[in-house]
């Protein structure tokens, strides 16, 4: 899967984009999710994963935090990202991102906003060119 950030071109922009039909790479990042709503850890590199391949060197962290911050980016290194959610809300994205790992290994193109708490949104679709 490729994590991708847009700046502009969109309506939808700035955002996050995390795209690929491999519903098995879909149902890690909805164990990481729920991993971080159980308070079994505090962040995890997105990036770092095996199956994820970032585009233009980006960092993504998910990360647990006290309040809904969604995604800020660093002022230091414009390519690292972090989405910093409550424990709540990260099982609450894992059950929005639930459907696409049934669906993701189809010819259709299924999508879903994960997260839209900050200026950058957070978006999983199954298209393999990362279409919505």
């Amino acid at each position: 899967m490729k994590i991708e950030y847009l700046h502009s071109g969109c309506s939808d922009c700035p955002l996050i984009r995390i795209y690929g039909n491999q519903p098995n790479l879909i149902e890690r990042l909805i164990d990481i999710c729920e991993r971080l709503y159980k308070g079994h850890t505090k962040t995890y590199a997105i990036h770092e994963l095996d199956g994820f391949e970032p585009i233009d060197d980006i960092k993504l962290f998910f990360a647990l935090g006290k309040k809904d911050i969604g995604i800020k980016r660093h002022k230091k290194d414009k390519s690292t990202f972090e989405c910093i959610l409550a424990n709540e809300t990260w099982a609450q994205v894992a059950d929005l991102a639930r459907p696409l790992s049934e669906h993701g290994s189809g010819d259709e193109t299924y999508f879903q906003w994960l997260d839209e708490t900050s200026n950058i949104s957070l978006l999983l679709t199954t298209s393999k060119l990362g279409e919505w």
